[in-house]
């Protein structure tokens, strides 16, 4: 317990020692005028020459939507044009690997079930 004592007052006199720092008093600002934080100098010009301009990043922050853009929906024809084109783009390239193609299913007919006649 003698051992504890002795290392936590460290903080207070060395904060005492020195002329607070101007800021919002963060835990930062506590961290840097005790000492314990690194100062960060400003970067040399070449640096902040060589950023690009914050204002023009492509950059969505973390935390905000994303901006609602307009949805162009497919029409059942077009839907039936790409199904047919990937249909067939893949027996091609079945056929080039030497892949034997699907069976085709045949077409059926839509029959009525037969409904039960009452007798009069």
């Amino acid at each position: 317990m003698a051992l504890v004592s002795p290392l936590l007052s460290v903080p207070d006199r060395a904060a005492a020692q020195t002329a607070p720092a101007a800021g919002n008093g963060s835990f930062a600002d506590t961290m840097e005028a005790v000492g314990l934080k690194a100062k960060v100098a400003p970067p040399p010009d070449f640096v902040v020459k060589s950023r690009p301009d914050p204002s023009n990043l492509n950059y969505l922050p973390v935390g905000t939507t994303h901006p609602e853009r307009p949805i162009k929906v497919m029409t059942p024809a077009e839907i039936a044009a790409t199904t047919a084109d990937l249909d067939t783009t893949r027996m091609s390239q079945q056929r080039r690997a030497g892949l034997k193609s699907p069976p085709v299913p045949l077409k059926t007919q839509k029959v009525k079930a037969p409904t039960k006649k009452t007798v009069p």
